[in-house]
């Protein structure tokens, strides 16, 4: 959705939003004073006061680095705003273009969700999104995660049935084995023969 340009309270929307997408954080963990230029390194982002105070570091997404920059000349920090401030430009923002239900913590869970899909690593995506345990990640992602595990059983499924042929293959018989998918299972497997030879 386009944006006007010529008002600050769109573009501190705009900004908001990519940034907390980005980096899964907490509105407060975005925010002046919790969130200064103090925090933003060479390549990376710091986070020192979390909700279970405890700091996190994630590499700084080059769309984030390009938001900070248009926002250099804010003294304090680029987003000096309260958490009522940040809550109510990005709700109204949301407003503006048919999104009724979502907010700020709309961000976080989308951040984590994609994090997690793009990943595939439940304890990376904790990191990422500074959660005190696995467990709570895997708590708040339950539904992500079962239907994942449910996609990861078929696709292992799929590359059984493709090799089982030559897995059970019966060479005694003087019939040539079928190639095998080594890219799905790797070059290691053993031949029908051994395999058999070993449960005769």
């Amino acid at each position: 959705s386009e944006i006007d340009t010529s008002n600050q309270h769109q573009v501190d929307a705009r900004d908001l939003i990519l940034f907390y997408l980005y980096t899964g954080a907490r509105l407060s963990e975005g925010l002046t004073p919790v969130f200064t230029w103090a925090n933003v390194g060479q390549g990376a982002l710091h986070f020192p006061h979390t909700k279970m105070s405890k700091s996190r570091t994630i590499p700084m997404p080059e769309k984030v680095r390009e938001i900070l920059e248009s926002r250099k000349h804010l003294p304090e920090g680029p987003f000096p705003f309260t958490t009522a401030v940040a809550y109510s430009r990005i709700k109204r923002f949301f407003r503006g273009i048919g999104i009724q239900d979502a907010s700020p913590h709309t961000l976080r869970k989308t951040a984590g969700s994609l994090f997690y899909l793009a990943t595939r690593d439940i304890f990376a995506a904790s990191r990422f999104l500074g959660h005190s345990s696995v467990t709570v990640t895997e708590q708040h992602y339950q539904g992500l995660i079962q239907s994942l595990q449910v996609e990861n059983a078929r696709k292992f499924e799929d590359v059984l049935s493709r090799n089982l042929l030559h897995i059970c293959y019966d060479t005694t018989k003087g019939h040539q084995s079928p190639p095998i998918d080594n890219d799905a299972v790797g070059s290691d497997l053993p031949t029908g023969k051994v395999v058999l030879d070993g449960i005769n």
